[in-house]
């Protein structure tokens, strides 16, 4: 029987070698998946971001609206009939108002044992058809023990922002937007008390209240 040369033999054997089992087309078809996924997963990314924009700016354009209604009508300009310019009616607390403990050398198990010193709060005022407003303002924030038994009312912190400090307050960025105030607690806390937040809005006179019990 005659043998093949060395070359010939190579060359019949990688013909006859399937595709699948080639060590570049392996690694081509093995890459493909991840890369793929990689660029659903920044489209989706991407779709989100932009959706999140178009939100602050619609949000931003209701407030350029509303700020140059305020202005003609500060200015003695006549509405047009039926028109109600919007204005702030409504104070309500976000769901991450609450104290906090954010000293340095605090354990993890301090807020657990109900160790604060700090209360976060987080205000939103809504106008007439409860969408999202500014206020040109002062605010007064109370933690307060209500009367009860018969014993009076006793305030345990209290602290008061001026229209400056309360419109440095104001944030709108992608996480929300609300007045963030933060204001000092006394070392012990009672097991039940209530925030109260009184905001005045100095450009139509309207006083806005909240109120809510801790702990929720």
């Amino acid at each position: 029987m005659k043998l093949l040369p060395p070359a010939a033999l190579f060359l019949a054997c990688a013909f006859f070698v399937p595709a699948c089992q080639s060590p570049a087309l392996s690694v081509h078809v093995m890459g493909h998946a991840p890369a793929e996924s990689e660029s659903h997963r920044l489209r989706a990314e991407d779709a989100k971001l932009r959706a999140e924009m178009d939100a602050v700016k619609a949000r931003l354009a209701a407030s350029e609206t509303e700020a140059a209604a305020l202005r003609r009508r500060a200015d003695g300009a006549p509405l047009e009939p039926g028109v109600v310019p919007p204005m702030a009616v409504t104070l309500e607390f976000d769901d991450l108002t609450g104290p906090v403990n954010t000293a340095p050398n605090a354990s993890i198990h301090a807020e657990a044992k109900g160790l604060f010193n700090i209360l976060r709060i987080y205000a939103v005022a809504y106008d007439q058809e409860h969408r999202l407003i500014p206020v040109a303002g002062r605010a007064l924030v109370q933690v307060v023990v209500p009367a009860a038994g018969g014993k009076p009312e006793r305030v345990l912190a209290s602290q008061h922002w001026d229209m400056k400090a309360f419109a440095a307050a104001w944030r709108d960025n992608l996480t929300g937007t609300c007045y963030a105030l933060e204001m000092p607690l006394p070392k012990e806390l009672p097991a039940a008390w209530t925030l109260r937040a009184v905001v005045e809005d100095l450009a139509t006179g309207n006083r806005l209240h909240a109120e809510e019990n801790f702990p929720r």
